[in-house]
């Protein structure tokens, strides 16, 4: 594309089928990249649900709320139908506002994101770029422990991988590896892309605090922050801290999170280690707050065993530059190569040894360290995947002005050729043979 096209100013729709914003991953990189697109210069329309945590302030950016906020309200409708009936109102504001304002493209989140763009796009003929965030095939079965339950939703997770992504125009895959399972579902290679999560700035850190490599006669602080949900498998954590602490008594686990609720769905092991003091839950708003937290520790670990999505909590974790430990299928998942700190995916005794072996030498802990700021130095920044993202999206509305155009004179050469087949009459017998020779 020329310089010209490529600085060209988009109306861009971004649904969002989540409570926006929040302090989750997905909806913190959701909004992260829709206010560097608004930065850039384009006119940024957020497409939610009717509920969200206000932890932040929101800069550059429209939200658009779909009229559903007495869905949020009712206890006693099932999560499922919730859901639902959320998405369904997304859909009905989504399809408004196409109409309405003549989007240039959709930015799609979430599996459901272009589901509920499609009917905008049958409708506008709005080009949609689908932003995946994981492969339903990996991710569902976390949500699940039976074995019956966990193969009938893998099942149903690989339909949806090999259907949904084929709704929109481009997708965008956060890692190689998401890339390659949805090429394997199906999707052509050329119509995917690979854009990792931007790396926090420096000013959004302020300052890294080493831990010292001496862990003798002091409390080591071995901590976690995001959400509470199923996939985060922290009961793994929890089992392979209880291990861990046989031979260190006196480490204390810290996990940081937004969830102001977080006792209604903390397990038994977690409220007994809480009560033991061995562990502390602090709640924060937002990252801004949460930093001093994970200075303070020792140890960053993420327990999530998924490898097609990527944890964002890892970002902050290696650009803090702290000892990481992760389990092994988020490792293969973003490509992180240092043995030493991953553990067997759903193994507690694993993650223990792991913690163990940290424990016991400070040359691992100091390699570790090494190791996460060379990861952290091959991450790309919110100004590169800003300017990535917005050639996607720009390439994507000037591929579908071109398949428009090609319709359109397809046709018109149709019409044309009918018209003169259909009143073609030869005025005697001889120019009838001669048009038929």
């Amino acid at each position: 594309m020329s310089a010209g096209t490529t600085r060209r100013s988009m109306r861009v729709a971004v649904v969002a089928p989540c409570p926006f914003p929040s302090a989750r991953g997905s909806q913190v990189l959701i909004r992260e990249l829709a206010e560097s697109l608004a930065r850039r210069g384009h006119e940024v329309h957020v497409v939610t649900y009717a509920v969200g945590e206000h932890l932040v302030p929101l800069r550059g950016i429209i939200v658009h709320r779909a009229g559903a906020r007495f869905v949020a309200r009712v206890s006693w409708l099932p999560w499922l139908v919730k859901k639902a009936l959320s998405d369904l109102a997304l859909a009905w504001a989504l399809w408004r506002l196409a109409k309405a304002m003549r989007f240039d493209v959709i930015h799609a989140h979430n599996y459901e994101g272009p589901v509920v763009a499609w009917l905008a796009r049958w409708v506008t003929g709005c080009p949609v770029v689908y932003h995946a965030h994981n492969v339903l095939a990996d991710e569902l079965p976390t949500y699940f422990k039976r074995a019956p339950a966990r193969w009938v939703v893998r099942q149903l997770g690989k339909l949806l991988d090999r259907a949904v992504p084929r709704l929109a125009d481009r997708v965008v895959a956060l890692t190689v590896a998401q890339s390659r399972a949805l090429q394997s579902a199906g999707l052509d290679a050329s119509r995917v892309a690979v854009l990792p999560p931007p790396m926090p700035a420096p000013s959004e850190l302020g300052g890294r605090a080493e831990p010292p490599l001496d862990w003798s006669g002091r409390r080591v602080t071995i901590a976690y922050s995001g959400n509470f949900d199923a996939y985060q498998e922290l009961e793994v954590l929890l089992r392979g801290f209880c291990i861990f602490r046989q031979w260190h008594p006196e480490a204390l686990l810290l996990l940081v999170t937004h969830e102001q609720d977080w006792r209604q769905r903390a397990s038994w092991l977690l409220l007994s280690l809480v009560q033991q003091n061995a562990a502390q839950v602090v709640v924060c708003r937002s990252f801004a707050e949460t930093r001093p937290w994970l200075i303070g520790a020792d140890v960053l670990v993420c327990p999530r065993s998924s490898w097609s999505g990527y944890p964002i909590k890892l970002l902050n974790y290696f650009a803090l530059a702290k000892p990481v430990v992760l389990a092994s299928g988020a490792a293969e998942g973003i490509g992180w190569t240092y043995a030493d700190t991953v553990f067997a995916s759903g193994q507690e005794a694993s993650l223990a040894n792991v913690l163990l072996g940290l424990a016991r030498d400070p040359k691992r802990r100091s390699a570790a360290m090494q190791a996460a700021r060379m990861f952290a130095a091959r991450l790309v920044d919110k100004h590169t995947v800003a300017a990535e993202l917005e050639k996607l999206l720009q390439s994507s509305v000037v591929e579908r002005h071109l398949q428009r155009e090609a319709l359109k004179n397809r046709r018109a050469y149709l019409g044309v050729d009918t018209h003169v087949a259909t009143s073609y009459k030869p005025a005697d017998d001889a120019r009838e043979d001669e048009a038929r020779a």
